[in-house]
């Protein structure tokens, strides 16, 4: 009988924060900007990750605007995918998600960064510093040349993952958590100070929207594209 009762007190709960987090995930607006409702977000790492960084920039203050999974075309032809960009007073914030757990190791020089686990099990990742300057080079080609020098880097972890070896020395170059990417947003923000007026933010906005919700025929050229590179670089 005891236990019948803890189970059931366990499922409520469960239950409790599952609807919660329908509400939020409803509330919030990560839908429309992303085209990824709630099922999709809660039970892909990805996206829950890109889903509470986005609740975490609209905690912030003043005229502001979020777009997430922007396919910006590049030179070669091809597209790079943005996880999330957040245009406010202080400049054009481009930011890669990585929700990933473990303990990360990585140099800003090296090519590939490592994720390690307690069994030393070793998986490698692409340098994700060098990833969001791609997408920054794309964004730059795409906006006018008066706001190319707004644009700023962020690579931001899952609070569950511990930075063990990561070498960073060029300054500008921002890698947190999601539980210290607000403290560090607001900081940086704060020095940098109101650069954008609100009519330059809506102009930046509706000339970046074009490249959201991506057409599917758009989402598998990309797939497409990336399984190429890889293929040709390992030849």
């Amino acid at each position: 009988m005891a236990i019948n009762l803890i189970l059931l007190g366990f499922l409520l709960a469960l239950l409790i924060k599952f609807l919660s987090l329908c509400i939020r995930h409803n509330i919030s607006g990560y839908a429309n900007a992303s085209g990824k409702g709630f099922f999709k977000t809660v039970f892909n790492k990805g996206y829950s990750g890109e889903f509470l960084i986005f609740m975490i920039l609209k905690h912030f203050s003043g005229h502001k605007k979020i777009l997430t999974n922007l396919y910006i075309p590049k030179n070669d032809g091809t597209t790079t995918e943005i996880d999330l960009v957040l245009i406010n007073q202080s400049g054009i914030f481009v930011i890669e998600s990585k929700n990933y757990s473990g303990k990360i190791y990585g140099d800003e020089k090296d090519k590939m960064w490592e994720q390690r686990f307690k069994a030393r099990i070793g998986y490698k990742f692409f340098n994700p510093i060098w990833q969001n300057k791609g997408h920054i080079s794309a964004l730059k080609g795409v906006l006018q040349k008066a706001d190319r020098n707004l644009v700023h880097s962020y690579i931001v972890f899952g609070k569950r993952c511990e930075f063990r070896r990561l070498i960073i020395t060029t300054p500008g170059i921002m890698v947190v958590k999601t539980d210290t990417l607000f403290p560090a947003l607001k900081k940086d923000m704060r020095e940098k100070g109101f650069v954008l007026s609100e009519k330059n933010i809506d102009k930046i906005f509706n000339s970046l929207k074009v490249y959201a919700h991506a057409t599917k025929e758009t989402k598998e050229r990309h797939v497409f594209d990336i399984i190429n590179k890889n293929s040709a670089s390992a030849k």
